[in-house]
């Protein structure tokens, strides 16, 4: 099964010249979860689950950001969901980077 969450924000404050101070913050709207199957996206929301209606939202906020190689790093930060906090190390792979036509910096 795979699914994803339609309804997310974010910041990510990053410079080229300095990624280690890499800052990344990402707010999910959980009752937005979407595994393409109506009964179980349901079943998800319930309060079994992600119980959406007590915590409609789950937070990411980045604590560090360690280069590890030329083209891979690993994001620390903590997780909120349900209320809980714990931290977690995320694998980040260096794509690509460049100013998207509105002036602003493109991550990939």
């Amino acid at each position: 099964m795979t699914g994803r969450f339609n309804a997310f924000s974010g910041e990510i404050g990053y410079t080229e010249s300095k990624p280690s101070e890499a800052k990344i913050e990402a707010m999910i709207d959980t009752g937005s979860i979407d595994s393409n199957h109506a009964e179980r996206d349901k079943h998800f929301r319930d309060e079994d689950f992600l119980n959406v209606a007590a915590y409609p939202e789950a937070r990411f906020i980045s604590t560090s950001y360690i280069e590890e190689g030329k083209d891979k790093t690993t994001l620390i930060g903590d997780l909120t969901l349900k209320g809980i906090t714990r931290p977690i190390r995320i694998e980040v792979e260096h794509v690509d980077a460049g100013t998207d036509p509105w002036d602003g910096l493109r991550i990939h």
